[in-house]
């Protein structure tokens, strides 16, 4: 998940494929995986290491937030 530490993890098991996939930050990276370990997207290197992961709830299509110092990103997953 990166050449450090993997620091964060969010499970979403709400996506519209209906598959689970897990997000892991590892100090600027962030990927997103399946739920067998498969590499499914790796985003674009942030800014700053990443301090928190989060899923936005009740959302018609998955949605994940990543905060960093100064920043916070949506990333719409299935698009």
């Amino acid at each position: 998940a990166g050449n450090a530490w993997v620091e964060h993890l969010a499970w979403s098991s709400h996506t519209s494929s209906g598959v689970p996939v897990f997000a892991t930050a590892a100090g600027k990276k962030l990927n997103l995986w399946s739920a067998h370990g498969e590499l499914l997207l790796a985003y674009p290197d942030h800014p700053s290491t990443i301090s928190s992961l989060q899923w936005k709830p009740n959302s018609r299509t998955p949605v994940l937030t990543s905060a960093t110092y100064g920043q916070v990103a949506l990333w719409a997953v299935d698009s």
